[in-house]
């Protein structure tokens, strides 16, 4: 493949990964009064309030229905 391709590496290539010493995770600078919130927690929630939007909705839209005849 011509210089500057995007194809696959050949097999001779070698395979390069940095130093774990040279990782650098991002931290405030200043400490917060507040302890960062675990992603767990976030996705739990996401998944809790989801499995809730459906039949809320479709109790709603049933709801708005039986209101309109009703009325």
């Amino acid at each position: 493949m011509p210089e500057g391709s995007t194809g696959p590496l050949s097999s001779e290539a070698p395979l390069v990964a940095a130093p774990q010493e040279t990782i650098v995770v991002d931290r405030p600078e200043r400490p917060t009064p507040f302890p960062p919130f675990p992603v767990s927690a976030a996705e739990r929630g996401v998944e809790t309030l989801s499995r809730f939007a459906g039949p809320v909705a479709f109790f709603l839209a049933l709801g708005g229905i039986v209101w309109l005849i009703a009325k």
